[in-house]
């Protein structure tokens, strides 16, 4: 008798399944968070000014996160869109944004944004925001999802 092999995380058939998907994913990444942020509490606990500092820094920040589904193909336009409008205002502003695309699912981006409260909000209040909606509204297959966070540990290599 042949036992069937594939990776972890995929079926016989080389598939993730549905557990997997990207709600999936991105628990587990929140449990790898976790386990970092047990790690840096260790660090202040020994009295790191370092430590310190960034909890005070992750206290005053937000996160957001964006997840839309494109209609099939469209996921590259939706990009363009987002580079058309977004773009150039992010790149001046302090936020910082991840721009990502689901490697299981060829339709799917995931958008991750992090800065203080004001800056964020600011970011949907700019006068193109609308064209933007609009624009990128008549590319998705669902409503977008969106997720306000405040995040508790911030690793910053900067």
């Amino acid at each position: 008798m042949a036992i069937a092999w594939s990776p972890p995380g995929l079926d016989r058939r080389g598939r993730r399944p549905r557990s997997c998907g990207p709600r999936q994913k991105i628990l587990d990444r929140l449990v790898t968070m976790a386990a970092s942020h047990a790690s840096w509490c260790l660090a202040a606990a020994r009295g790191g000014r370092e430590a310190n500092a960034r909890e005070e820094n992750a206290m005053n920040r937000n996160a957001s996160l964006v997840m839309l589904k494109a209609k099939p193909g469209q996921r590259d336009e939706v990009r363009r869109v987002w580079e058309k409008y977004a773009r150039d205002y992010i790149a001046g502003s302090t936020l910082g944004f991840y721009y990502c695309y689901d490697d299981g699912d060829p339709d799917r981006i995931i958008v991750f944004g992090l800065g203080d409260p004001a800056s964020i909000r600011e970011f949907a209040q700019q006068p193109w925001f609308s064209d933007y909606q609009r624009d990128t509204h008549a590319l998705l297959a669902e409503p977008g999802e969106i997720r306000s966070m405040t995040p508790q540990y911030v690793k910053d290599n900067a």
